[in-house]
C-alpha cells in the first residue's frame, strides 16, 4: 500500500507542475477586486463610454462612434429628402379666387387651404409626401410662391 501511495504522489507531483505552469500564462494578469460604486479608479471612470477592442478586428481598425452613426443617418436622410424633392412632381396650388381687404391688402383663396396672405406658408399632403410652399406675393394678377420643402410624412427636422 505504501508503494502505491508514493507512486501516486510522484505522478501527481509531476503532472501538477506542468498544469500549474500552463495555467499561469493563460490567466493573464491578476484582476484587482472591484471597487464599490462611486469609488471607481480614474482609469475606469470612462470605461462605459470607451469602446473596447474586439480581438478579431483588423489591425488599425476603429469602429464608428454612436455620434458618427447618427451623423451618417442624418446625411442619408437628407440625401433621401433631396431625391424626393427632385423625383416627385410638385402639385399645383389651385387658386379659387382673390379678394381685397378694406386696407387694400390682397388675400388669396386656395383650394384645400382657404384664405392665405403674403408671407404665409402652405402645407399640403399628397400620398405620403408633404409639400410646403411660401406665399411671396398676391396681386390682382395672381399668386407667386416659392417651393420650400418636400419630405416623406413622419420625418421631422431636428
Amino acid at each position: 500500500m505504501r508503494l502505491n501511495n508514493s507512486l501516486h504522489v510522484a505522478l501527481v507531483g509531476r503532472c501538477a507542475l506542468p498544469v500549474v505552469l500552463l495555467a499561469v500564462p493563460l490567466s493573464g494578469r491578476a484582476q484587482a477586486p472591484a471597487a464599490p460604486p462611486g469609488n471607481a479608479p480614474p482609469e475606469q471612470e470612462g470605461l462605459s463610454e470607451k469602446i473596447l477592442r474586439d480581438p478579431f478586428w483588423p489591425v488599425g481598425y476603429t469602429p464608428a462612434t454612436p455620434e458618427d452613426e447618427q451623423e451618417r443617418e442624418q446625411e442619408q436622410q437628407k440625401a433621401a429628402d433631396e431625391e424626393v424633392k427632385q423625383r416627385v412632381p410638385w402639385p399645383n396650388l389651385k387658386l379659387k379666387g382673390i379678394t381685397r381687404t378694406a386696407e387694400g391688402k390682397h388675400l388669396a383663396i386656395l383650394e384645400g387651404t382657404g384664405l392665405v396672405e403674403e408671407g404665409d406658408t402652405v402645407t399640403r399632403r399628397v400620398g405620403n409626401i408633404i409639400f410646403v410652399w411660401k406665399i411671396n406675393e398676391i396681386s390682382e394678377k395672381g399668386v407667386s410662391y416659392t417651393k420650400l420643402d418636400a419630405r416623406i410624412a413622419g420625418q421631422t427636422d431636428e
